[in-house]
């Protein structure tokens, strides 16, 4: 397994933000100030698919844990966002490097593809031409090089470790499914130390750029700041329930998707249901439950959601909030749908 290389990875992450919080200290840079919230914005998603992933495992008392093939969508949705958070850690990386050695990346993208080693031909032509030392370079760009292929340039996906924690049924292998497919994926103590490095390692990370967020008023202008007795920062992720402040909790887009879903599949009351628990769940301002029904929102706003995530994600949602249960008529309905 690759836990002692991820977390190096996420060392080399914590270090470009360090640098830009430099930079946001002296510069005015919009693009790595975009990059950053963009950064925020894909951990916030990230922490709850984690959260849904961990609450997963965490029901199972028996050893070894296992991922049925009705719930490896819950890790895949991990690994996807995990893919495009490593991304705009790139763009965050290019952005420094534009602040303080403009034209250097300019000139690494034209010597990709190109039959060259892009590495030796930074060593022997860009960093004399830049003043740099090879061997103390700025972290962002150290992470760009240990990351960037001469052929395609900057990757820095998680495929891997996708692939050896599920034991090889990653998103793509699923494709072409066979009757092996169908078996559980067994989840020993090294898979789940792995898992557990990972979550570690996103939570630092998270904390990371919130204090960027909370230091710098160009990243507070485009955040939504709860009260003083409440310090947390969170960007803004879409189109939110408008009666809920300080917080990002029920995703009105995806209400508005998934009642859309009902609606066209001929079930209305379902639909109404999933309003009427939408705006109970915003009226107790209650985070966890909020984050399960947008989880079973985006899944029931599929063209085929699957039945056994819908009812994990209904029942993770009832665990956060037991009082929903009072809504007899629209449990009912919404429970009628897996």
């Amino acid at each position: 397994m690759s836990g002692d290389t991820d977390r190096e990875r996420f060392a080399d992450y914590l270090a470009v933000l360090g640098a830009a919080g430099e930079a946001l200290r002296s510069h005015t840079d919009l693009v790595s100030v975009g990059a950053l919230v963009k950064l925020y914005g894909s951990l916030l998603k990230l922490d709850a698919r984690a959260r849904r992933v961990v609450g997963y495992l965490e029901a199972q008392t028996d050893q070894p844990k296992q991922v049925d093939v009705a719930h490896l969508d819950l890790f895949h949705d991990f690994f996807r966002e995990l893919d495009r958070m490593g991304a705009v850690v790139g763009e965050l990386d290019v952005a420094l490097l534009d602040i303080y050695h403009p034209g250097l990346m300019a000139e690494l993208a034209a010597a990709t593809g190109q039959d060259n080693d892009v590495v030796y031909f930074f060593n022997r032509h860009l960093a004399p031409k830049y003043g740099l030392d090879v061997a103390d370079l700025p972290p962002a760009l150290a992470h760009l090089l240990a990351n960037y292929n001469s052929d395609y340039g900057y990757s820095a996906g998680f495929g891997h470790v996708e692939g050896a924690l599920l034991r090889g049924r990653s998103r793509r292998s699923l494709r072409w499914r066979s009757e092996q497919d169908e078996d559980p994926v067994l989840l020993g103590p090294e898979q789940l130390r792995t898992l557990g490095d990972l979550v570690d390692g996103l939570g630092r990370l998270h904390r990371a750029v919130g204090g960027l967020v909370r230091e710098n008023w160009r990243l507070a202008e485009l955040a939504d700041t709860r009260p003083p007795t409440e310090p947390t920062v969170k960007v803004i992720m879409g189109d939110n329930y408008q009666n809920i402040t300080g917080s990002t909790l029920v995703n009105r887009s995806l209400v508005q998707e998934s009642f859309q879903q009902s609606v066209d599949r001929g079930d209305r009351a379902a639909a109404e249901a999933l309003r009427t628990v939408a705006d109970a769940i915003a009226r107790a301002g209650n985070d966890v439950a909020a984050d399960h029904l947008n989880a079973f929102n985006e899944e029931l706003a599929k063209k085929r959601p699957n039945k056994a995530l819908l009812k994990t994600f209904w029942t993770g949602l009832v665990a956060a909030m037991p009082a929903i249960t009072q809504l007899t008529d629209a449990v009912a309905k919404i429970e009628s749908l897996f």
